[in-house]
Order: C-alpha cells, then structure tokens, then sequence
C-alpha cells in the first residue's frame, strides 16, 4: 500500500535535491564558485535531507505496522531489515567507489546510504516504544548541542579512533567527503519520523482526515510528485554522476 501524501513530499525534496546537487557539483569541479553554504541553495538542501530522513523514520513505523498486521513475527521483520540495510550499504559502497574516481579524496565516506542502512539497524531497538523514539531523539539532540562543550577533549579522543568520531558526528578530525551523514544529529530526524509516524498512523491506516490529499493525488502535477517520491532512492544513485557528466 502507497501513501500518496508521502510519496508527494518525497517527491519535491527529490526536485530540490537535484537541483542543489546541480550547483553543489559544478562548485566542486570548480565550475563556478556558487554559495552552496548560504541563502537558497543551503534552505534547499536542508529541506530535501531532512525530508528523506524523517520519510525513513515513518516508513519504518509504518512497515513495522504492516508487519505487526499481517502478523509477522519481530525476527522475520528484523530478517527482512537487514536484508534491506545490506543493499543499502552495497550501494553505499559504489556510490564511494564512483565518487573515489572521480573527486580522489574528497569520496563519500559515510554518505546517505551508508546512514539509512546504520538508521535501520538501530531502529530495530525503539519499534515497539514510541516513547523511547521521542526520548532517543532528545537525548541526540542534547549530545549535539553539548559536544561543543566538549571539544578539545574529544578531539584528542578522537585523534586514537578517527573513523569511528567520523561517523558518529562527535568530531572529524581527519576526513574530508563530498557527502557526510552522521549518526549524530541525522538520527534524532530517524527517531523523530518514526515517532511521527505512529502518531499519524493507526495498525497502517491514516489516523488523520485525508480527504484534501485524496482529492488532490489524481492530478497530473500530484502524479508527477509521487512518481519521484515513489523512486526517490534510484534517482538519488543515479543523478549524481548523470550530472558529473552534464
């Protein structure tokens, strides 16, 4: 079963995406030097990530209502999880294997799909409570803020472990990469859409009046807006070196 509400707002991140990767590109194969850290162009991509982000959280409360529905028990779903977050890092991998080529050292190291592969496995241990979503979200967000407090003494922490800082998000002190995702914040939005989720949705059924998205999912404009949502994931693998090559 498709949620086209989801499946829309999916669909106009997918769009800014691109076009911010568009600018973010050609400022990386110095193109021209766009301010991709500034004005619209950052709004653009903060929008379109956190978008994709919160949509993981809420497809995966969503899927494990299904589940719970269709009466699958919690190993076969977690089976099914793994299975999932294994071709999301194998397409991780190519993703860093093409970026390696072409931008040497400045390759995704722990990119999107590398996090929603991790997001997966880690959510397995909040499905049940949607309290603990909204607490483990909270506590992220507090870890964020305060590790500024913090810094010169994981920075020499993290100096011993460099990976593993890297993607936690704790401190980078060695990597450079194209696209970084890390643990922290990125999963305080995972445990946030999962909570959303359940609040929204009752046994996979809208818990909400959804009658103006009903009207609206026909026309050729919603249509087109659920068509990227629904491929949201190829279009982010394939855009990029689509447009490396423009």
């Amino acid at each position: 079963m498709r949620y086209p509400e989801i499946d829309m707002v999916k669909g106009i991140a997918v769009i800014l995406m691109v076009i911010f990767h568009f600018f973010y590109l050609a400022y990386f194969m110095n193109i021209k030097n766009y301010p991709i850290d500034s004005g619209i162009l950052n709004c653009m991509a903060k929008f379109a990530h956190t978008v994709f982000i919160l949509v993981v959280g809420v497809n995966l409360a969503l899927s494990y209502q299904k589940a719970k529905v269709k009466k699958i028990s919690d190993n076969q779903f977690l089976g099914k999880s793994i299975k999932r977050s294994f071709f999301l890092y194998l397409a991780g991998t190519i993703v860093s294997i093409f970026s390696y080529l072409a931008f040497d050292d400045m390759f995704v190291k722990f990119g999107i799909f590398q996090f929603i592969a991790t997001a997966i496995i880690i959510s397995q241990l909040v499905l049940k409570n949607h309290i603990l979503q909204l607490f483990c979200a909270l506590i992220i967000i507090l870890v964020f803020i305060l590790k500024d407090y913090f810094s010169s003494l994981l920075y020499d922490n993290c100096l011993k472990i460099p990976l593993i800082c890297f993607v936690t998000g704790l401190y980078n002190v060695k990597y450079s990469s194209l696209d970084h995702f890390p643990l922290i914040p990125y999963l305080t939005f995972v445990f946030l859409g999962m909570f959303m989720g359940n609040l929204l949705y009752k046994k996979a059924e809208r818990n909400f009046d959804g009658e103006i998205i009903d009207k609206i999912k026909d026309n050729s404009f919603s249509q087109m807006l659920s068509y990227l949502g629904k491929r949201s994931l190829q279009i982010y693998f394939i855009h990029f070196p689509i447009l490396y090559f423009i």
